[in-house]
């Protein structure tokens, strides 16, 4: 699929063995805490991060760690075996993304025979921002279950309806599995996650965050590098739903012609979503989705 980390393979073979471990395939929304578990992590009952454990720090850590405070949202203690969350995440999937992401530094083997030797002074910028990539791709394949959600994705109609059931199934976030459903979905599916409030230029534009798309798209309309970093309508149409989307809280349907890698216009479907947090926007080729299942956001 696009975008994938170096060490793909590797890593879609140790969460598959962690999840069999935990007898965790099948089981919706996804077991955390018992993958967490057949990892031989434990979460403890007071996290280094929350402010009663920073109270009773010594004063130089208590200052080291209050300066990454929002910055450092999970840590992995490798020695105590512990997992840690900011406990001022309340967000569920938010958290289980986390505290997967931390699972996974754990259980890939270049990884944990790196951690004990190699800090922020050793270990280059280069190879600490692979090692979260990483992470972040493993924690997928352990939140949605590898194949599982591909599979069951593909009984539902494209749309962001779909996004958040499944969301909600799986008990992962919107974003989470917004980029999921988009990376793994067979037909020519994009997605784009913006900032919430547009440019303060004219005309009205939204600086883009990401972009992913499945691998037929990126073969019929080009890879997701293909992309401004400022969108706007002109020739974004979906900008102009933007303001709809983020104060209806429902999600707004449009169309967008967009030249193929041929430079041949083609007809394309959209869809713009709030979730107060971020604006997302599906964009997928039209084809025939008669018998799937089909549903309905309404507004919040």
């Amino acid at each position: 699929m696009p975008g994938e980390v170096p060490d793909a393979d590797a890593i879609r073979k140790a969460t598959e063995r962690l999840l069999r471990k935990a007898e965790a395939i099948g089981r919706l929304p996804t077991p955390v805490q018992d993958i967490i578990a057949a990892a031989g992590l434990v979460e403890p009952e007071h996290s280094m991060l929350s402010d009663l454990v920073l109270d009773q720090a010594p004063e130089h850590l208590r200052r080291a760690i209050r300066k990454l405070r929002f910055k450092v949202r999970a840590v992995l203690d490798r020695r105590a075996r512990e997992v840690h969350v900011d406990p001022s995440i309340q967000h569920r999937g938010r958290l289980a993304f986390k505290k997967l992401h931390e699972v996974t530094h754990d259980i890939l083997p270049w990884q944990r025979t790196l951690g004990f030797a190699d800090d922020d002074a050793t270990l280059s910028w280069a190879a600490r921002q692979l090692f979260e990539r990483q992470a972040n791709q493993g924690a997928a394949e352990l939140l949605f279950q590898r194949d599982m959600f591909s599979d069951m994705a593909r009984q539902y109609v494209t749309g962001m309806a779909s996004i958040i059931e499944l969301a909600d199934l799986f008990g992962a976030s919107v974003h989470a599995t917004f980029r999921r459903f988009v990376e793994s979905h067979p037909p020519a599916v994009a997605g784009i996650v913006m900032e919430l409030s547009p440019c303060p230029t004219h005309p009205i534009g939204y600086r883009r965050k990401e972009v992913a798309c499945s691998q037929r798209w990126a073969n019929r309309f080009g890879s997701s590098r293909s992309w401004p970093s400022i969108l706007r309508s002109p020739p974004y149409s979906f900008i102009d739903l933007a303001p709809r989307a983020r104060t209806s809280r429902s999600v707004v349907a449009g169309d967008l012609l967009l030249p193929d890698v041929n430079n041949e216009p083609v007809h394309v479907s959209t869809e713009v979503y709030c979730n107060s947090y971020k604006l997302f926007v599906l964009l997928w080729h039209p084809r025939n989705e008669r018998l799937r299942h089909r549903r309905i956001i309404a507004p919040s």
